[in-house]
């Protein structure tokens, strides 16, 4: 029996900045006789202001050890991912009219700052159960430090090969999403 064994290491940094800008003014108008300006009668006014900056940066380690023994090929692997997150939120809206009880101010100002770090380990067993049938089976965990989640995910994969250019595959797994950026992102609102 002999035993081969690979040892990979990777590691990535990522980054994204997204800035979103804008400042509309708006007049709105009634024309009892359309495309004649002569007779406009003043409705409202609105105004809107947007300066908002999300920025993510994201740290990844992964080392992975694959051993072959016999017809078996085992892996096991680590995933450490650092995430900040730094969401910046400024944006007001108002509307302004003669008919209107109050000028309607909506503003939304929000400063957070978050920690999405995860911790992830994965083992699995690749080998041939009879002549052209496959079996793959693993399970994963994962941490999940901003809401203190660790999730347990079984999950196996049953390949027949009856030609070499055709495969039927069989797999099952459970499979956890985590929340990320979009989700966490506070939706609160506040007036005046």
């Amino acid at each position: 029996m002999s035993e081969n064994i690979e040892l990979t290491l990777a590691g990535s940094r990522y980054n994204t900045i997204e800035e979103e800008r804008s400042d509309l003014y708006s007049e709105y108008f009634y024309l009892p006789i359309p495309g004649d300006n002569s007779d406009k009668q003043f409705l409202k006014s609105a105004q809107e202001n947007v300066n908002n900056r999300l920025d993510l940066t994201n740290y990844e380690f992964n080392p992975v050890l694959k051993i072959v023994s016999g017809d078996h090929l085992f892996s096991a692997g680590l995933n450490i991912r650092l995430t900040n997150f730094e969401n910046k939120v400024i944006e007001s809206f108002s509307e302004s009219s003669d008919s209107l009880i109050s000028d309607l101010p909506i503003n939304r100002i929000i400063d957070e700052k978050s920690k999405l770090n995860s911790y992830s380990v994965f083992l699995q067993d690749e080998f041939k159960l009879f002549e052209k049938l496959f079996v793959n089976a693993g399970i994963r965990t994962n941490y999940y430090e901003y809401n203190k989640e660790f999730l347990l995910s079984p999950r196996t994969t049953i390949v027949y090969v009856p030609f070499a250019k055709h495969s039927f595959n069989l797999s099952w797994g459970y499979h956890y999403q985590s929340p990320y950026s979009a989700e966490l992102r506070n939706k609160v609102l506040s007036s005046g």
